[in-house]
C-alpha cells in the first residue's frame, strides 16, 4: 500500500493491476481498463439455477440441519409408537390347476384341458370372489370377529377389511395366500378365520349346491328332450305315410314332377284362355257388323260384282247411259232459250230411265245386304261353337291345374314339414348326446374332490412381522422431517431471490457490477487509522478492493466532472456507509481533497465513526443557519474532512425537496476535487432520490446473502426515473480470501 500512497493519483497503472490480482476485475471492462459486468447475460440457465440452489444451502445449512435434526429427534419416536408392533396371520388356499376326475377318460373329446389363461381367469376370479362384499360382510357378522367392535372403530368395515386383506399367489403358483396384519394378534387371527370359513360358505360350497342343482337341472332337460325326440319321430312317421317315403330324394323328385305337370296344364289353360278370348272378340265383332249392316253404305266395287249377275240392272243402266247421251246431243244443238216438244221428251225419257235405274239400284242393295247379312250369321254360328268348345276347354284345364297345384304345394308343404322334422330330430338327438354326456360327468364327478381347498388353516401369530419396516419407517420419516426445515427455507430463500453473485444483480437489474469487495467484521471496518497501510490483512483486502471503485471514480471525474459520488443502498444494512468511509479514506490517500458528507438524516452515524459533535451539519447547511466554513471539520486524515449530518427536522427536509442541494454541492465542488455522499436507503425514504438529480454518479452497494434483487432492481428504476446521470452497482461480500495476493 505504501507504494500506492507515494504514486501520482491520476496515474491507476498500479491500481488496476491490483484489482487484477484481488479478483475484483470480471470478464469485460470499460474504455479507462476498469472491470465492469456486461448489463445483457444471457437467459437463465440449469448451471445459474443449480448455483441459486446452492447459495441457498450455503446460506442456511446451519439452520436447517438444527432445526432438521430437531424435527428428526421428535419424529422418530412418534413414528415408531404410531406404528407400533405388528403380526401377521396367514392361511393358504389350493386351487387347483385342474379337476380331479374319478373316471378320467369320461371327458374326454368332449371338454378340453384349460389353458394357463383359463386358470389364470379362474384364479382372477377367486381372488376377486374372497374379497367380495357378501364374503367379508358374511365375515364380520361372525361371533369371534364382531367382540372387536370394528362397526365402532371403523366406518365403513366392509370397505376397510377390503384394503387390509391381502390375496395373492406367491410364485404363480396354486396356492392362494390370505394375510392380514394388525396390531392385536387375536384381531388378525379371527379376521383370517372368519375370512376363510366365509369363503367356504359362500363362494366354494355353493359351488358344489351349484353342482347338485345342475344335475337336477340335466336329468330334467334329459328327460324333456327324450320326450322332444319321440314326439318328432312319431310326426316323421306320419308325413312319411302321408308322402309314400321318408325319403329326401324320393319326396324331392314326386315334387319336381308334380311342379312340371302344374306349369305343363297352366301353359294350356292360358293358351286356351287366350284362344277364348280371340274367338269371343271375333264373335263381337260379327254382332257388330250384323246390327249396322242396314246402314252401312255399299262401295260401288261391291255394286260392280252383284249388277254383273243381274240383267236387267245391266240393261237398265245401257239405256240410262243412251238417254243421258241424247240429252246431251240436243241440248247441245238447241239454240238457248228456244223450246221444242223434243227437247222435252228427251229429257223426260232420260229422267223415266233414271228413276228406274236409282229404284232398281235400291232393290239391288237391299238384296246385297240381306246376302252379307245371311254369310255374317253363317259366320257367327260357327264362332259360336268355336266359343262353347274352348269354354269347356278353360273349364277342365282350370280344374286339373288347381288339382295339380294342391299336389304341388300338399308335396312343397310335406316336403319342408319333413325336412324340419329330420333337421329337429338331428338337432335333438345331438341334445340328447351332450346333455347325456355331461349327466353321466356330473354325476361321476360329484365324488370328486373339490378344485378348491384349504391347504393350510390360520393360526395364531406369535412373532412379529417384519419389524425391519417399523425401523425403515420410522428412518424415512426422520430423514422426511430432516429434509423438510432444509426445503422450506431454501424455497423461501429463492422466492426472495436473495443476491448470490454480480450475476444476479446484473441478470435481475441490468446494471453494471464494477466492483466487489470482500466483507469483513464491523470492527475492522470501522477503524480511522487509515493515513498508514492496515496491518490487519482482512482491512488490507477491504482496501483493495476499493481501490477498485476509487480508481473508477477517478477515471469519470477526469472525463465528465463527475466529482460528486453517492453511495446508496436499496434498504438499510447492505454496507453503503462502509463503503463510503473506505472510498473516502481510498481518495483522500491518493492526495485528493476530499469531503466525507452524511446525507443520512434520519439515521446519522459518521459523527459516531469520528467522534464529533453531530451538528452544526448538514441539515442547518440546508436551513441556510450556518457557513459552510464553521460547519465541515478536518480529521486526522490528510485531505479528508469530515461534513455531519445535523439535526434533521421537517424544514430541513422541505428544503431539500425544494432543491437546497444544488446549490449546496456547487460549493462543495468549489471547495474539494472530490465530494463522497452518504446517503439514506432509497426505498425506505425519498431523501436519496431528491439527492440523485444533482449529483454526478451513484453507487448503489449490493450485500451478498442479504440483499434481494427485486429490490435493488426497483431501487436502480427509481434513481433513473428520478434523473440520475450514471448508476454503478457495487456488491459487498465475497470471501476475504478470495483477495489475497
Amino acid at each position: 500500500m505504501s507504494s500506492n500512497q507515494n504514486s501520482n493519483p491520476g496515474d491507476t497503472t498500479l491500481v488496476q493491476p491490483l484489482a487484477l490480482r484481488s479478483g475484483a476485475v470480471l470478464e469485460q471492462t470499460d474504455e479507462w481498463g476498469v472491470p465492469v459486468v456486461p448489463a445483457s447475460i444471457s437467459p437463465t440457465s440449469t448451471a445459474s439455477v443449480l448455483a441459486g440452489y446452492y447459495h441457498a444451502l450455503r446460506r442456511h445449512w446451519v439452520v436447517a440441519m438444527i432445526l432438521g435434526a430437531l424435527a428428526a429427534g421428535i419424529t422418530f419416536p412418534i413414528v415408531w409408537y404410531a406404528y407400533g408392533p405388528r403380526y401377521e396371520c396367514v392361511a393358504l388356499i389350493k386351487i387347483s390347476m385342474l379337476q380331479d376326475k374319478i373316471v378320467p377318460g369320461l371327458q374326454r373329446g368332449y371338454e378340453p384341458i384349460p389353458g394357463r389363461n383359463e386358470y389364470d381367469v379362474f384364479r382372477s376370479t377367486q381372488q376377486q370372489a374372497i374379497r367380495s362384499q357378501v364374503v367379508l360382510m358374511d365375515a364380520l357378522r361372525s361371533r369371534d370377529v364382531l367382540r372387536f367392535e370394528l362397526d365402532k372403530r371403523k366406518r365403513n368395515p366392509v370397505a376397510w377389511l377390503q384394503d387390509e386383506l391381502k390375496v395373492s399367489f406367491p410364485g404363480d403358483g396354486e396356492l392362494m395366500r390370505v394375510s392380514i396384519v394388525r396390531r392385536d394378534p387375536a384381531e388378525a387371527y379371527h379376521l383370517v378365520k372368519a375370512v376363510v370359513e366365509s369363503y367356504e360358505r359362500n363362494v366354494v360350497t355353493v359351488d358344489d349346491t351349484r353342482r347338485k342343482q345342475r344335475l337336477t337341472e340335466l336329468d330334467d332337460l334329459y328327460r324333456n328332450a327324450t320326450e322332444t325326440l319321440r314326439a318328432r319321430r312319431t310326426t316323421q312317421k306320419n308325413l312319411a305315410e302321408t308322402l309314400g317315403t321318408s325319403d329326401r330324394k324320393g319326396i324331392s323328385l314326386k315334387q319336381q314332377v308334380a311342379m312340371e305337370q302344374f306349369v305343363e296344364y297352366q301353359r294350356q289353360l292360358m293358351r286356351t284362355q287366350f284362344e277364348l278370348r280371340r274367338a269371343k272378340g271375333e264373335l263381337d265383332a260379327h254382332k257388330a257388323v250384323l246390327e249396322a249392316i242396314a246402314n252401312m253404305p255399299l262401295t260401288s266395287f261391291e255394286m260392280d260384282q252383284y249388277a254383273r249377275n243381274d240383267p236387267l240392272y245391266r240393261h237398265i243402266a245401257e239405256e240410262l247411259s243412251l238417254r243421258r247421251l241424247d240429252r246431251a246431243y240436243t241440248e247441245a244443238n238447241i239454240k238457248p232459250g228456244s223450246k221444242s216438244r223434243y227437247i222435252e221428251r228427251v229429257r223426260d225419257d232420260a229422267a223415266m230411265v233414271q228413276a228406274q235405274f236409282e229404284e232398281l239400284t235400291r232393290e239391288l242393295s237391299e238384296g246385297v245386304r240381306r246376302i252379307k247379312a245371311a254369310e255374317i250369321e253363317r259366320e257367327m254360328l260357327k264362332k259360336e261353337a268355336e266359343v262353347a268348345s274352348l269354354q269347356e276347354q278353360e273349364v277342365e284345364l282350370a280344374r286339373e291345374v288347381q288339382r295339380k297345384k294342391e299336389e304341388a304345394e300338399r308335396l312343397s308343404a310335406s316336403s319342408v314339414d319333413l325336412d324340419m322334422v329330420l333337421t329337429e330330430i338331428e338337432n335333438a338327438e345331438t341334445v340328447l348326446k351332450v346333455v347325456a354326456e355331461e349327466r353321466e360327468r356330473l354325476a361321476a364327478e360329484r365324488r370328486a374332490p373339490r378344485r378348491i381347498d384349504v391347504f393350510q388353516q390360520p393360526e395364531m401369530p406369535t412373532a412379529q412381522s417384519l419389524p425391519g419396516i417399523r425401523i425403515a419407517l420410522a428412518i424415512a420419516a426422520s430423514l422426511a422431517a430432516m429434509c423438510i426445515p432444509l426445503g422450506v427455507l431454501i424455497v423461501r430463500d429463492r422466492t426472495a431471490q436473495i443476491v448470490s453473485s454480480a450475476e444476479d444483480i446484473t441478470r435481475g437489474a441490468g446494471l453494471p457490477v464494477v466492483a466487489s469487495v470482500p466483507l469483513v467484521p464491523e470492527r475492522v471496518v470501522w477503524r480511522l487509522d487509515n493515513s498508514a497501510p492496515p496491518k490487519d490483512p482482512r482491512h488490507r483486502y477491504l482496501s483493495e478492493a476499493v481501490e477498485t471503485v476509487a480508481a473508477r471514480v477517478h477515471r469519470k471525474a477526469l472525463t465528465d466532472e463527475s466529482r460528486v459520488v453517492l453511495v446508496t443502498s436499496a434498504v438499510a444494512g447492505e454496507g453503503k456507509t462502509a463503503l463510503a468511509k473506505e472510498l473516502a479514506f481510498s481518495l483522500a490517500r491518493g492526495g485528493r481533497r476530499t469531503v466525507l458528507v452524511d446525507f443520512d438524516l434520519r439515521r446519522p452515524f459518521l459523527n459516531e465513526l469520528f467522534k464529533v459533535p453531530l451538528d452544526p451539519g448538514v441539515c442547518d447547511a440546508l436551513r441556510g443557519n450556518n457557513e459552510l466554513s464553521s460547519i465541515i471539520r478536518a480529521t486526522e486524515t490528510e485531505n479528508l474532512s469530515i461534513f455531519t449530518a445535523g439535526r434533521w427536522d421537517r424544514q430541513a427536509m422541505a428544503a431539500l425537496a425544494n432543491g437546497a442541494t444544488e446549490s449546496l454541492f456547487k460549493e462543495l465542488r468549489a471547495r474539494f476535487e472530490f465530494v463522497v455522499v452518504d446517503s439514506a436507503p432509497v426505498l425506505p425514504v425519498a431523501d436519496t432520490r431528491f439527492l440523485s438529480q444533482t449529483v454526478d454518479a451513484v453507487i448503489l452497494t449490493a450485500l451478498r446473502d442479504v440483499s434481494q434483487t427485486p429490490k435493488v432492481q426497483e431501487a436502480c428504476q427509481i434513481l433513473k426515473d428520478f434523473g440520475a446521470r450514471s448508476v454503478d452497482v457495487v456488491l459487498i461480500g465475497r470471501n476475504s480470501k478470495d483477495y489475497q495476493l
